[in-house]
């Protein structure tokens, strides 16, 4: 995955402001138009699914003197889709926002609790080695 990731950084670092814009306009041009035709809530999704990365400050922000302690990313969910999670690393720790369709996934609390309780076994298991 890091390879690819780098492999279009490196295409997009190429591309004008203008391309860039048009090839990301390219890429969402499906789901834009069945939105516009007014068709996607009667069609399958193309996906349900959406994640992203997003990387804020490697060094702590301040506002007036107050440091900036979290930040909470709030991904948009998309017709059709059923769960959408953003991830955020800020300074020196990682922030997730999940949105979910509560008709598509009624549990997105549970989810929650579950991941939390993973990644305390991943860290137990990082402090045991």
């Amino acid at each position: 995955m890091r390879r690819a990731l780098r492999i279009a950084r490196q295409q997009f670092s190429v591309l004008s402001a203008s391309d860039a814009r048009a090839e990301g306009t390219l890429d969402v041009m499906p789901y834009l138009v069945r939105q516009l035709a007014g068709v996607d809530h009667r069609m399958t999704p193309l996906f349900n699914l959406g994640i992203s990365s997003l990387s804020l400050s490697p060094t702590p922000l301040f506002y007036n003197g107050a440091e900036l302690d979290a930040v909470f990313p709030m991904p948009m969910l998309l017709q059709g889709g059923a769960l959408n999670i953003a991830l955020m690393r800020y300074a020196d720790s990682w922030h997730v926002g999940l949105c979910g369709a509560r008709d598509l996934l009624p549990h997105l609390q549970r989810m929650a609790v579950y991941m939390g309780l993973s990644l305390d076994e991943l860290e137990a298991m990082i402090d045991e080695k």
